[in-house]
């Protein structure tokens, strides 16, 4: 860990254990880590101005999984009917015909949370390389799930998917840096880790099908 983010640590640290240890979320009690008193929704609204403070309190506040695993849900249904809102103008050039089979497009929303599940366990899995902070598969999942929200402003034609991909690396990149309390370029690689670990996996993958095909 760096000297200039060990020194932004102490402005923003994560509530500490009945003992002033600065372990797991989720060992500490969760009145300390949720006493800030704040809701849900000021804490959504903190995650969006980046304030590593509401990551943090997203992070040790267990009470909060259920609420951010319904937000991913929720974000993945809204996603779905701006897909099929923009497929209006299509549908209606191809009248009698189907741009996608009904059945798979309610697997669409489980399969985004499934998804999402799955990469914030591969996450936890690469913070350890990074960081010796013991921080939980669940306080992962909720310091990261709000950060889907800016999935909505991929539904914005044209620049909405540059503008929501820049800032979903962004949140994410603050995130990670908070919960994981490392260095600027550890947090980059807690960020990439994931992705090569998925793109070995689908090498494996295709190789092992070549193999036996």
């Amino acid at each position: 860990m760096d000297d200039e983010y060990r020194d932004a640590d102490d402005a923003v640290a994560p509530p500490t254990g009945p003992h002033g240890s600065r372990g797991g979320y989720d060992q500490d009690p969760i009145e300390d880590v949720a006493g800030s008193g704040r809701l849900f929704w000021q804490r959504l609204v903190g995650v969006l101005r980046c304030s590593p403070e509401a990551f943090a309190e997203f992070a040790g506040d267990r009470r909060a999984t259920w609420q951010v695993a319904a937000l991913v849900v929720a974000v993945g249904a809204i996603g779905q009917i701006g897909t099929d809102l923009s497929g209006i103008y299509s549908a209606l050039g191809e009248l009698g015909q189907e741009s996608q089979v009904p059945a798979m497009k309610a697997l669409f929303v489980p399969l985004g949370f499934a998804s999402f599940a799955i990469w914030a366990g591969i996450v936890t899995l690469v913070s350890k390389l990074f960081s010796r902070e013991s921080v939980s598969y669940g306080g992962w999942f909720r310091a990261l799930g709000p950060i889907a929200v800016t999935n909505v402003l991929q539904l914005i034609p044209f620049a909405g998917w540059i503008f929501g991909g820049l800032y979903w690396i962004v949140l994410t990149f603050v995130a990670i840096r908070t919960v994981a309390r490392v260095s600027r370029m550890a947090a980059i690689g807690i960020m990439v880790g994931p992705y090569l670990v998925l793109g070995l996996l689908v090498i494996l993958f295709i190789a092992s099908w070549t193999t036996f095909a």
